[in-house]
């Protein structure tokens, strides 16, 4: 979204939603604080930072909290859960773990905004997400940036699947690696490059920390406690 602050319909009642305002106060090392307090009526799950303002994930839906006014509360989606998701400003995207499948949703941010706003017909027109892969039981995500691409790893109930990003005409996430029937199942998951070229996925399970060559396909333990063995 634009720096300047994009104003509302003046029938509608709310503040100014300013996704990522200029700075208009004088340089100073001391940041501006601001607090607002809110009651949910579903139990929060995720949080995300959307310019000034903050996507609320919760059991029941997506809401943004404005900051840039006096703290309104705007539903985004309702009767969907939200358990992890990012914002990915660049890409003019939201990536999601919702609904009652787990599944891997991607929202335009354009489509978002709208929902707020209602002054672009020509986005309110069109699909406002669509999924990755089809990819169900999703337990958790990270995205990475490796030189100019960005990567999405994504733990699933006994594998690893890799997506990287296409940009236009595709402008989504498409397919690059998968790594099914581990021996653990994955419950965090990260992607690290080591010695400056090679990808390696690293996870997390109950039994302790394991990696992916994301070349050779090869799995191997990084970490298992002893304590566990002796249970």
């Amino acid at each position: 979204m634009r720096p300047e602050a994009i104003r509302q319909d003046p029938t509608r009642k709310g503040s100014v939603v300013n996704v990522n305002p200029t700075n208009t106060r004088p340089q100073s090392d001391t940041p501006e604080i601001r607090k607002y307090k809110k009651r949910f009526n579903s139990e929060i799950l995720c949080a995300a930072l959307w310019g000034v303002n903050l996507l609320v994930g919760t059991e029941s839906g997506l809401m943004l909290l404005d900051r840039s006014g006096q703290g309104k509360v705007y539903p985004l989606i309702s009767r969907r859960r939200f358990q992890q998701m990012d914002v990915l400003e660049g890409l003019n995207v939201l990536v999601t773990i919702s609904g009652k499948k787990d599944k891997l949703r991607v929202y335009y941010l354009s489509w978002l905004r709208n929902k707020i706003l209602h002054n672009d017909p020509e986005v309110e027109k069109k699909q406002g997400w669509t999924t990755v892969g089809d990819l169900e039981g999703c337990v958790h995500y990270k995205v990475v940036k490796y030189e100019r691409i960005k990567f999405l790893v994504i733990a699933l109930k006994s594998s690893v699947e890799v997506y990287a990003w296409a940009p236009k005409p595709y402008h989504k996430f498409m397919a690059f690696k998968s790594f099914g029937e581990l021996a653990h199942k994955p419950l965090l998951v990260d992607l690290t490059v080591e010695e400056g070229q090679r990808l390696k996925v690293i996870y997390g399970s109950c039994a302790g920390f394991h990696a992916v060559d994301v070349d050779s396909g090869s799995v191997y333990d990084i970490y298992l406690p002893t304590h566990l063995h002796a249970l």
